[in-house]
């Protein structure tokens, strides 16, 4: 465990981020998943869309309630900077978009948003010291990189296929969020050997 996160963040604190986390990927996995989808029927779009976000996002609320009875009133509250990253990215989305559409790229909208997604996680994983988003964002930029390499001469192709990276691989990173808190948790309410042998 150590090897993922620091130890300069308390342990309770990083249950209730990756609650957080989990509902905010479980939701934006599925805006990708939907763009990968867009052309099937909504049953598909219910049963592989909907209902795992849906599950990843109410396991999530559970972790950051979990994990706010597990911290103290007077343990400071986690960073802020989070809040600028995402005003960052989502003005770095309005401006990409601008750009290709003044040069003619609208083709490559969905996979300059999609290396934008995998690049902000980098300065989400330095400001929560866990690495677990560097290595997320690393499988995405390989992976769209590759995409992008192979389906160049038609990218507009490949938009269900970038949404499939994304999507998937940030549920997945959800889900080993919400493994990992669940076990810190577990491991929080554990009462130590003083506190047993009282």
């Amino acid at each position: 465990m150590s090897g993922t996160i620091q130890d300069s963040m308390p342990l309770a604190r990083h249950v209730v981020h990756a609650g957080y986390a989990s509902i905010a990927l479980g939701l934006f996995g599925g805006l990708w998943m939907v763009m990968a989808l867009n052309s099937e029927g909504w049953v598909w779009l219910v049963a592989c869309v909907l209902l795992p976000a849906s599950l990843l996002a109410v396991r999530g609320v559970g972790l950051v309630l979990t994990g706010q009875a597990l911290i103290a009133a007077d343990e400071p509250r986690g960073p802020r900077r989070l809040r600028w990253i995402f005003l960052l990215e989502v003005g770095a989305f309005a401006l990409a978009a601008n750009l290709l559409a003044a040069s003619g790229g609208n083709a490559w909208l969905v996979a300059v948003v999609a290396f934008l997604t995998a690049a902000f996680l980098i300065p989400v994983a330095r400001v929560l010291e866990d690495r677990l988003y560097m290595i997320t964002a690393g499988t995405q930029i390989v992976l769209c990189a590759v995409v992008s390499l192979i389906m160049r001469g038609r990218i507009e192709l490949a938009d269900p296929i970038f949404g499939l990276v994304m999507g998937l691989s940030l549920w997945l990173t959800a889900v080993a969020l919400l493994l990992r808190g669940h076990r810190i948790a577990g491991l929080l309410k554990t009462p130590g050997p003083s506190a047993a042998a009282s």
